[in-house]
């Protein structure tokens, strides 16, 4: 599995990680790429409007997508995303991970490399701009709607396969 991980940090520290069979990433592009509206070059669901994000969960969930959450109670960045690595690391084998795709955030680039060597981990990692790399736009989604919580948890919720407080 490649494992394309996005963050929200809001209320509480959040890594959503979308699982992808890499014979499926091809069609999987295709899929969210065609999910687009003009002139978008991605979907960032904090822009979404409500009936949007609606409409793409239920998309995403007729696609069989598959996501884990990993959560931290608290919001402090740089230890809460020692701690969210550290517990992906630990659970490689579980997941099946071959190699795990970061959304670019240049201010934890150096964190998460850092961390990674520190792990001394053969998966092989990388990070993303959102605009390059499609299948970060579902990790992105549920990620907003588990920090949201209520109605918006609720609804990406078949999407989840596991969740696991760190």
């Amino acid at each position: 599995m490649i494992v394309f991980i996005d963050e929200c940090k809001a209320k509480r520290y959040i890594f959503a990680l979308h699982l992808v069979h890499p014979k499926k990433q091809a069609n999987l592009r295709r899929f969210m790429v065609r999910l687009l509206l003009p002139g978008q070059r991605s979907i960032h669901f904090r822009k979404e409007s409500p009936r949007r994000r609606r409409q793409l969960i239920n998309s995403f969930i007729k696609e069989g997508l598959r996501v884990v959450i990993l959560r931290k109670t608290e919001t402090n960045r740089s230890p809460s995303r020692t701690a969210l690595i550290k517990a992906i690391h630990g659970q490689i084998a579980h997941l099946g991970a071959t190699e795990l795709v970061f959304e670019l955030d240049e201010t934890a680039h150096a964190h998460d490399s850092k961390v990674l060597s520190d792990l001394q981990t053969n998966i092989l990692w990388d990070h993303r701009e959102r605009n390059q790399e499609p299948l970060l736009w579902v990790s992105d989604a549920v990620a907003w709607c588990v920090n949201r919580g209520g109605d918006w948890e609720r609804l990406v919720r078949p999407l989840i396969i596991e969740t696991m407080d760190c």
